[in-house]
């Protein structure tokens, strides 16, 4: 039950309390929780025992500072001494160039972005990958694609894509669209793209927007980002993009 309600939810109220009874009924919490352990690998393996945080929900937490580890120290093993099963997540934060982020694929959702330079020729609309060298003037008609891979259905996800001050989108009202077998909820920000979706089946996808290059210079044009709302711990995001804007 806790797995499923991960990234889905239960259709209606009368479900949701079945479940929840269910849970509550069969899988009481033992008597005496005992505490989870991290260990720094590389740090002879010393244990740490973590804070012990509300003996009902048995959460527990704790944060390590940058003077705690450096780079030869930074993996921990996670030991846990209960006979239960038990969820927790790690996050290392730090701060970095958006154009020197590299993608995230080890998560259920892979995403990946790319910037096409959009051609008028005799035979229809011909893109040109920004990354292959092609230069980008003012006026310029771009096309923004999102790859997004899920390897389960999910529901209640949000991406938002960023997008350089040099870029003006094409469309600036919010609406509700439909894409490439998915339905999504737009709406245009001044930093970014919001695309909000109820439900994302198990599969690969591509949908794609159109931007105008409008002012030279050379920009960041920043990455974008898919979450879960309800499970932070289902995220991915795409590698930075840098975008030249030259004088037609």
């Amino acid at each position: 039950l806790l797995k499923h309600k991960q990234t889905n939810s239960w259709k209606t109220s009368k479900g949701t309390i079945a479940a929840c009874y269910a849970y509550l009924k069969y899988n009481r919490a033992p008597t005496e929780i005992k505490p989870i352990f991290a260990s720094m690998i590389n740090d002879y393996d010393k244990p740490i025992n973590f804070e012990q945080g509300s003996s009902d929900l048995s959460y527990q937490k704790n944060e390590w500072t940058a003077g705690d580890f450096d780079k030869n120290n930074r993996f921990v093993r996670i030991s846990n001494s209960n006979d239960h099963v038990c969820w927790g997540a790690m996050y290392w934060q730090y701060y970095e160039d958006l154009d020197k982020i590299e993608d995230f694929e080890e998560t259920p959702m892979q995403l990946s972005k790319a910037i096409y330079k959009v051609r008028n020729t005799n035979q229809g609309e011909e893109l040109v990958a920004i990354s292959a060298g092609e230069k980008v003037t003012s006026g310029d008609r771009l096309r923004i694609r999102l790859t997004l891979q899920v390897d389960r259905p999910m529901e209640f996800i949000e991406l938002s894509d960023m997008r350089s001050s040099g870029l003006e989108p094409l469309n600036v009202i919010s609406s509700y669209k439909y894409q490439n077998g998915l339905g999504y909820y737009e709406s245009t920000k001044d930093l970014a793209s919001y695309f909000y979706f109820d439900f994302i089946p198990k599969g690969n996808f591509v949908f794609e927007y159109d931007v105008f290059a409008a002012h030279r210079g050379t920009f960041s044009n920043g990455i974008a980002r898919i979450q879960s709302v309800y499970a932070p711990e289902f995220s991915s995001h795409s590698e930075g993009v840098t975008i030249q804007i030259t004088n037609p």
